[in-house]
């Protein structure tokens, strides 16, 4: 079912035009989760929401490894680049099967995340 059909208020536009961005409520919201996969429509959406609302904690996909360093500087708060994160699961369960511990684990895979999203050597 459908969130419309479930009672679900939905909005259907563009993320990066202004009056879409006042339907959904942006100048009041303490919120916004960009995961759409256009890039553009994610750096205007947020350049543009961010001046409506300059305490809006934002949480953005990055399309690509290279958009990481993009959306630090748009200020976004938490980033995430789903290519990253799936290839990143695949290594735990490899590593898993070759009875690597949890520990390890957690280690090199906090490691490459650091690497990607903070810029530290991982």
């Amino acid at each position: 079912m459908r969130p419309l059909e479930q009672g679900v208020p939905a909005i259907w536009g563009d993320i990066s035009r202004d009056d879409i961005l006042h339907a959904a409520g942006i100048p009041q919201a303490r919120m916004l989760v960009m995961a759409v996969p256009e890039w553009h429509a994610i750096r205007l959406g947020i350049e543009r929401a961010r001046r409506m609302n300059p305490r809006l904690f934002v949480v953005a996909r990055a399309t690509a490894a290279a958009h990481v360093e993009d959306l630090r500087a748009l200020r976004v708060d938490a980033v995430v680049q789903p290519e990253f994160e799936g290839g990143l699961e695949m290594v735990r369960r490899a590593l898993a099967q070759c009875e690597r511990g949890d520990d390890e684990i957690d280690r090199l895979t906090e490691a490459l995340r650091r690497g990607l999203y903070d810029g530290e050597p991982g």
